[in-house]
Parts: C-alpha cells; sequence; structure tokens
C-alpha cells in the first residue's frame, strides 16, 4: 500500500472516529519510520519519562530505547571476535573422518538427485 494511502487511511479515521484497526498506523517516508502507538499506558510512561528528563516525549523515548539496547544488545567487541576467530581455528585443524565430497556422503548424484 503507498505510503500516500496509509497516511490518508490513518487521517480518514481519525477524523472520522473511527477505532484504528491496528495499536499502531506505520507508514515510511525519506527512510523514516514514523509510529503512532495507541495504548494509553505508553504514552503515560513516555510522558512520565520525559517529564521527569526535561526532554520531549520522542527525544526521552529514544533515548531511553538506545540505553537499554547498549544492555540488552551489546556491540561485538575486539574479545568477542579473537573468541570467534579461536574457534574457527580449532575447527579448521579437526581430522577429516571422511574424505569423500560432500555430494558422495549424501548421496546425490551429479544431476542433483539422490541416487
Amino acid at each position: 500500500m503507498p505510503i500516500r494511502d496509509l497516511r490518508r487511511a490513518a487521517n480518514y479515521q481519525k477524523y472520522n472516529g473511527l477505532p484504528a484497526k491496528n495499536a499502531a498506523i506505520e507508514y515510511t517516508e525519506e527512510r523514516r519510520m514514523a509510529r503512532e502507538l495507541t495504548s494509553t499506558r505508553v504514552t503515560w510512561l513516555a510522558s512520565r519519562l520525559a517529564a521527569s528528563t526535561g526532554e520531549d516525549m520522542e527525544a526521552a523515548v529514544v533515548g531511553d530505547i538506545e540505553e537499554r539496547l547498549a544492555r540488552v544488545a551489546p556491540q561485538p567487541t575486539a574479545a568477542r571476535d579473537d573468541e570467534i576467530d579461536a574457534l574457527f581455528d580449532r575447527l579448521a585443524r579437526m581430522p577429516v573422518r571422511d574424505a569423500r565430497p560432500p555430494d558422495d556422503i549424501v548421496g546425490y548424484g551429479p544431476d542433483g538427485l539422490p541416487q
């Protein structure tokens, strides 16, 4: 569905007092995604956060999400990269128990079908 149709549908619902069919109305424009959350709890929590930090709601929510993502999904570190490299080195040194090509082990013929 084109962006303008999503916006048009959202505006129609808003101005005619109709309930939104989804909890959020999304559209993408110029690589920016806007989301209107209709949850009263989310709005209340965001406004409390904004009031306590002195920021607007968007800045407060974005900052909080970035902080939480940094804790939950930390960025790969050099030590982690070294661990992964060590694992691949260890796997490369493992003995080969069957020297046949993979297709022969699985049992596929030259035509790609099982033999």
